[in-house]
């Protein structure tokens, strides 16, 4: 039986659980390219919004916060990426115009929604426009019926950070994803994005 734990103790732990209340629509890329470095890691995504109830059981939580809040992150979070906040619009909307002539004051009602890609489809619909992230969104490039505008003296961003539970063992594999992401994020910040699709 002592045989048998010192062999399991030795073997590296090949499993992680992985939240995501932000950049689910990365996960996929992200995911992919780990799973060439770590072919056999298994890995369970959580992707929802709030993860609070069950953040004890994560190894890793994708997060989001406003800017100044960067300042106050803990020890046990890390700052992935910080990115501007773009205008969504929908393709020959009156806006765009206007936007380029006269620039864009606070609208007067807004609606919000918690799910990216319904919010993207709102705005390609005609439904409204919105506030985006101009990095971690990605499949909003592909839409050709939305074009993004940076918002004259609004100095919006957000961040995307890592947090994780500080009673939870750090395994191999954990410490190796934390690297990956940390390399992903940092060459995601330094591309650039077009202004106008």
């Amino acid at each position: 039986m002592q045989k048998e734990i010192g062999e399991y103790n030795r073997k590296p732990e090949r499993r992680l659980t992985v939240g995501a209340e932000v950049c689910s629509q990365l996960l996929p890329s992200i995911l992919q390219s780990f799973h060439c470095q770590q072919p056999d890691a298994h890995i369970q995504v959580i992707s929802a919004y709030p993860l609070d109830l069950v953040k004890d059981d994560l190894d890793f939580l994708l997060k989001a916060g406003s800017a100044a809040e960067k300042d106050f992150l803990g020890k046990s979070e890390q700052l992935l990426l910080q990115e501007e906040i773009l205008l969504a619009l929908p393709r020959e909307h009156p806006l765009e115009r206007y936007f380029e002539e006269k620039g864009l004051r606070k609208p007067l009602r807004t609606t919000e929604v918690n799910n990216s890609f319904l919010q993207c489809e709102f705005v390609s619909k005609g439904l409204g426009i919105s506030l985006i992230p101009a990095k971690s969104w990605n499949y909003v490039y592909e839409n050709r019926s939305i074009v993004l505008k940076n918002i004259k003296n609004w100095d919006l961003k957000r961040i995307v950070y890592l947090s994780s539970n500080p009673d939870r063992y750090q395994t191999e594999l954990s410490k190796s994803f934390r690297q990956f992401l940390t390399a992903y994020f940092t060459e995601l910040g330094t591309t650039g994005y077009e202004k106008c699709i």
